[in-house]
């Protein structure tokens, strides 16, 4: 069946988005993936069927290389979580403010 060009657009642009557990947190788990995207776009681009998706082409091909990138840093690493400074039994540390009145603040 012939496809609109807007349909082929929107298909290509597709490259970038589906098939990842989570676009928000690459990692190098994604890596085959978007090496065989890219492998496939750069078979397909020169033989576009039109401008369109030329350009569609160029665009998801630009995005998955940062992709690429980004999966080969892998997740940033954790916070460590800060606490609050509690006295062990769990009642706060009293100091004295440079006013010298008792202020309630974590220790």
């Amino acid at each position: 069946p012939q496809l609109s060009p807007e349909v082929r657009k929107n298909l290509i642009e597709d490259l970038n988005q589906d098939g990842f557990a989570n676009l928000k947190k690459l990692t190098p788990a994604d890596l085959t993936l978007i090496q065989r995207r890219l492998a496939l776009i750069d078979q397909l681009a020169p033989r576009a069927k039109d401008p369109i998706n030329a350009a569609a082409f160029a665009e998801v091909r630009k995005d998955l290389v940062k992709m690429r990138e980004t999966a080969l840093r892998g997740p940033p690493p954790k916070k460590k979580r800060r606490t609050l400074g509690l006295l062990k039994c769990g009642t706060l540390n009293n100091r004295r403010s440079s006013r010298g009145d008792e202020a309630g603040v974590y220790g």
